[in-house]
């Protein structure tokens, strides 16, 4: 159950409560990469492009087909309707494939 948060897309984690406060975000993800390259993972506030990424983890040189873990955090102030997004970012013409993601976030 969320309390002053919810899911509006896979990869977001949105703010309903009505103060706007600090939050440290975390998140944990596990993915594998097609191809050998850098991967990176970030999270990013109000991010709907990878431009808007603020805190971020990488790289990690991978193997195709190796699961890598990640586990950003940062501190973001959210508002009422600000969201967070998980980007994941390769160096290689790769596709990445997540096996799991989670994110919280405590005031």
């Amino acid at each position: 159950t969320f309390v002053n948060f919810d899911r509006p897309a896979d990869n977001q984690l949105r703010y309903t409560g009505s103060t706007t406060q600090p939050f440290m975000v975390t998140a944990g993800v596990s993915i594998s990469s097609s191809a050998i390259g850098s991967v990176y993972v970030g999270l990013g506030k109000n991010a709907s492009t990878p431009s808007g990424v603020f805190a971020t983890m990488g790289p990690i040189v991978s193997a195709t087909g190796v699961v890598m873990n990640f586990s950003p955090s940062g501190i973001f102030s959210l508002a009422t309707n600000d969201y967070i997004s998980i980007w994941v970012f390769s160096s290689a013409a790769a596709t990445i494939t997540s096996t799991y993601i989670t994110v919280s976030a405590m005031s």
